[in-house]
């Protein structure tokens, strides 16, 4: 009576353990496949990472072309404003004679 109740009497011996390597072969094939697409999406995210990277590049380069620097802005006011003081000098001492 007491075996008609028992696992190893209505499944087998090893039925318990069967299902459970199945389940964990499951499992193990879910990581797999989840792994492999994550894996993939990353390929994806890393090229558009490393176009949109590239073009924002291309377009500072671009910018540095048409904008000069501001170091190179605030030397040339400067040597401006200079010219103009010694040319105000010069007439200055052009108009005394």
């Amino acid at each position: 009576m007491n075996a008609s109740y028992s696992n190893d009497s209505r499944m087998g011996p090893g039925a318990m353990y069967e299902s459970e390597a199945l389940r964990l072969q499951r499992e193990a094939d879910n990581f797999t496949k989840k792994f492999e697409h994550e894996k993939k999406r990353l390929m994806i995210l890393e090229d558009q990472f490393n176009q949109a990277e590239a073009e924002l590049k291309e377009k500072q380069s671009q910018l540095d072309k048409v904008r000069p620097a501001t170091a190179k802005v605030k030397k040339d006011q400067h040597q401006m404003k200079t010219m103009e003081n010694q040319l105000d000098q010069h007439l200055k001492h052009f108009n005394e004679l």
